[in-house]
């Protein structure tokens, strides 16, 4: 009995499905909580050492793991293309509640609350990313999409891109979205002129932009609130 009852108490320690089955998946680490999706170690190593490593390789740091491409995350020994696939799947479920709690807080006309909407799906991002949000007469959104992906540094699109979208869908209004990879979220000379190109294309073109907002990490920068946007939106309400 001693010893059965030393081997319980040995797999309630050591095995995170026992742990997760009787304490609940809170009283995980990261690498336990790992181990269970991967669910196979490689090698000698068993799950928990293989999440341990890959942990590592990413700073400790779950955001920066998950928001890898599946070609990064297979080049570590022990992850193929399931497993790959399957921590990727994860990151994409945590963005999605993310951004359901987040929707019914999310104004048009409040650029926090937007940024709150669109920032876990961006700021763990490895690339510029820019995405451009669609809206009614009511200021209802349409529809977003990811327009441009680029380098670390910088996403390059065009005016003409982003408006010839926006027509094909019968917008009135546009929001633009793009974060930055390094976290910090003040805009680049190159940001600001893309600004003033999109708020003058929007007056001829009548699709008025209402805002260009930069997300850092837990943190953003509005063009509206800086007072270099002109909310069209609140004069045609006028």
């Amino acid at each position: 009995m001693t010893n059965k009852l030393h081997t319980n108490r040995r797999m309630t320690v050591e095995d995170p499905y026992t742990r997760a089955w009787c304490y609940g998946p809170m009283v995980l680490t990261d690498a336990e909580l790992l181990a269970i999706i991967l669910r196979t170690g490689h090698g000698a190593q068993d799950a928990v050492a293989l999440s341990k490593g890959l942990l590592e390789a990413y700073d400790n740091q779950l955001g920066k793991l998950l928001s890898s491409d599946i070609t990064e995350l297979m080049e570590f020994p022990g992850i193929g293309r399931v497993k790959a696939l399957e921590l990727l799947a994860v990151m994409e479920l945590s963005k999605r509640i993310a951004c359901e709690k987040r929707v019914g807080y999310m104004r048009m006309d409040c650029p926090g609350s937007i940024a709150d909407y669109y920032m876990e799906q961006l700021r763990h991002a490895s690339n510029e990313q820019l995405l451009v949000c669609l809206f009614d007469s009511g200021a209802h959104l349409i529809c977003d999409t990811i327009l441009s992906s680029g380098t670390v540094r910088s996403t390059s699109i065009s005016p003409r891109e982003i408006f010839s979208y926006a027509l094909r869908h019968h917008a009135v209004y546009i929001i633009v979205i793009h974060n930055h990879p390094s976290g910090l979220c003040e805009p680049s000379a190159e940001d600001i002129a893309l600004t003033k190109e999109l708020y003058e294309s929007g007056q001829m073109l009548h699709i008025p932009l209402l805002d260009h907002i930069i997300l850092g990490d837990h943190t953003y920068y509005s063009f509206k609130e800086e007072g270099l946007v002109f909310d069209q939106k609140e004069q045609d309400d006028d």
